[in-house]
């Protein structure tokens, strides 16, 4: 019968399963995670404090042995046609191993608990190349990720998120029925999806309360009802259209990145000419994530900054383009070829008219996007208003994204 547990025995890893059922998984006559809590106990660390990449892990014999076994056993599953039950068997694994890692990450020691993590996938992948076989690795990838973002190494962390939100789309189509990648817990961490089953929910309630704050300035700023559930809906969480994928990764990072920054230094320190090539990274990446909104629209949709400016401009009747003429030429700066330094100078104050008319604060605020953009693609230079003003300015970028998230 199609209900009925099947029971399968490789090499002394053996199962009975039904899907995503499993039970009584023992491996050489000994329950798996007994076996794999106490295996993991015999892991030494020769650890590396000023090259910490280069720690040595030591798994035990046993460990390694399983992660061969657990790949042929991934192959048998597959030739059947069984996915869903290999990817289940591979996650059964890797969570008897995440019980020690967890350990290590409760002792705040990140850097071990990273390097177990990509010792065991280091034989995971040995196991896959030796019986041409790809295992399900959403795990520990997920896990990686975690405990990268916990230790600060946001870059890091994107780049295992994101390989695991890969292996569960793989698995998504393999599996429709359990809706990856949107129910998986990475893609419910990188897209700040508020989920309390998440594991890392502390983590996006932090980063959602911030979003929130600057949604609510965007509002009373210009006299808005945009909630962050629309944020979501339109961007944050929107697979719908392809054009949007890059946009929404790079402004989970570049957000995340800035709030760590923000909690780590002050204005104080960054007073320097590190940070202001630094800073013109960050505004590059807010900047492009402005154009690249515009672009995915098809009410705007142009091929680069100035154009959807414009555009929008024209969209929301805020500025003709003789105003922008007028602008440039009673002010003296070129918005599309100034420096910051020159350009921000008269920006910046909020107090812009043309032909003696107030210019409307939302064009202003697109109008320094524009600037910052082109700039930020073309030079390098050091600009001194990327440290003074940086906090005032990455405001008025978060609200052109808010903005063009509501255009959209």
């Amino acid at each position: 019968m199609s209900n009925e547990y099947k029971h399968l025995i490789v090499d002394g890893l053996e199962f009975w399963y039904l899907k995503n059922d499993f039970l009584f998984i023992n491996f050489n006559g000994q329950e798996l995670n007994q076996f794999l809590q106490m295996e993991a106990q015999k892991t030494v660390f020769d650890f590396s404090p000023e090259q910490k990449e280069k720690t040595i892990v030591h798994l035990s014999d046993g460990i390694k042995n399983l992660i061969q076994i657990l790949c042929k056993a991934v192959r048998k599953l597959k030739s059947r046609g069984e996915y869903k039950s290999a990817a289940y068997l591979a996650t059964e694994c890797f969570e008897g191993l995440t019980i020690y890692s967890e350990g290590l990450k409760n002792e705040g020691r990140y850097v071990h608990a990273c390097n177990y993590w990509l010792n065991i996938l280091s034989f995971v992948n040995d196991g896959e190349s030796n019986n041409h076989v790809q295992v399900h690795k959403g795990h520990p990838y997920f896990f990686l990720a975690f405990y990268y973002l916990l230790s600060g190494d946001l870059e890091t962390g994107f780049v295992y998120a994101y390989n695991a939100i890969k292996e569960d789309k793989i698995l998504g189509k393999l599996c429709p029925k359990l809706g990856y990648p949107e129910k998986a817990p990475i893609y419910l961490t990188i897209f700040l999806v508020d989920n309390p089953y998440n594991r890392m929910i502390h983590l996006v309630k932090e980063l959602r309360k911030e979003l929130d704050s600057h949604i609510t300035l965007y509002n009373k700023e210009f006299e808005k009802n945009f909630t962050i559930q629309e944020f979501d809906n339109k961007f944050l969480q929107n697979d719908s259209n392809p054009k949007l994928e890059g946009p929404r990764y790079l402004f989970s990072f570049s957000f995340w990145s800035l709030l760590e920054l923000k909690k780590k230094t002050n204005s104080q320190i960054q007073d320097n000419e590190f940070s202001k090539l630094r800073n013109l990274n960050w505004v590059f990446n807010l900047c492009l994530i402005i154009d690249k909104l515009l672009e995915a629209n098809p009410k705007i949709g142009k091929k680069n900054m100035g154009s959807n400016v414009k555009q929008v401009f024209e969209y929301l009747n805020l500025l003709s383009q003789s105003e922008i003429k007028n602008i440039e030429s009673k002010y003296k700066i070129d918005i599309n070829r100034n420096d910051p330094d020159q350009v921000l100078r008269v920006l910046l104050p909020m107090k812009l008219t043309s032909h003696s008319i107030k210019v409307p604060k939302l064009a202003i605020h697109y109008l320094i996007a524009w600037n910052l953009r082109n700039y930020g693609g073309h030079k390098i230079k050091q600009q001194k208003c990327l440290v003074e003003n940086f906090d005032e300015i990455f405001n008025i970028l978060m609200k052109c994204i808010i903005s063009s998230v509501d255009l959209l």
